[in-house]
């Protein structure tokens, strides 16, 4: 009797640890969860969407008379990482890449299954170091690109717009403006004036960037918008 209570008394003392064990890898998972995915769901879930008030804003947009208002999601310095954010090269910069495009990806990503808007406007700096890649780095430009694209990739491209503006990072400002850089955003991402039918409004896109120059053939287009 004295050797079996012994040994309940040891196999009680040997649980106990692994109770603590378990517990400690649910906390683990719990926290990785949460910081991996719960927070972007939290924090985006807090921002709510203005509601139309009056009957005159809700007579002006033609989907809020049908219980669908127009929404509309700013994102501004999307400014993927390159080599020109903080001078890394090689595996380093691979690294910072890789973590970095994960978290806005997932940022952007829950942003949209929340609040889905139906019109996002990206509000320029596309990435990092657009305005240094010139004529003989197009190909690295393209690249830069494609990876920004599927950084901020659309959930839903038949019924979501994405209209994506030149910040001073992708093309310069003022003088500094790059023509090259210009021309290549026009060719390959889309014109920087623009005005853009929304929800029985009108949005106007100026780049104001160009609209600084002392060159009237670069602020042409901003001053005919």
């Amino acid at each position: 009797m004295e050797l079996q209570a012994k040994l309940q008394q040891s196999l009680a003392h040997s649980k106990r640890p692994r109770t603590v064990v378990r517990g400690l890898r649910a906390a683990w998972v719990a926290a990785v969860v949460y910081g991996e995915v719960g927070v972007y769901y939290w924090r985006i879930g807090r921002c709510r969407w203005p509601e139309v008030k009056t009957e005159a804003d809700a007579e002006a947009d033609a989907d809020a008379i049908a219980g669908r208002p127009t929404r509309v999601a700013i994102v501004a310095d999307a400014q993927i990482v390159d080599h020109y954010s903080y001078g890394q090269t090689g595996v380093l910069l691979r690294i910072v890449e890789f973590f970095t495009d994960i978290y806005v990806r997932k940022a952007y990503l829950v942003l949209q299954d929340v609040r889905q808007p139906a019109i996002v406007v990206n509000l320029g700096d596309l990435m990092d170091g657009g305005r240094e890649l010139l004529e003989d780095a197009d190909e690295a430009w393209l690249a830069e690109y494609a990876r920004f694209r599927s950084v901020f990739r659309n959930r839903a491209p038949a019924t979501r717009r994405v209209l994506e503006m030149a910040g001073n990072h992708d093309i310069g400002i003022g003088n500094t403006v790059v023509a090259h850089a210009l021309r290549r955003f026009h060719r390959r991402v889309g014109a920087t004036n623009q005005i853009v039918a929304a929800g029985g409004h009108r949005l106007a896109l100026v780049d104001t960037l160009t609209l600084e120059s002392d060159d009237p053939a670069v602020r042409s287009g901003a001053r005919r918008l």
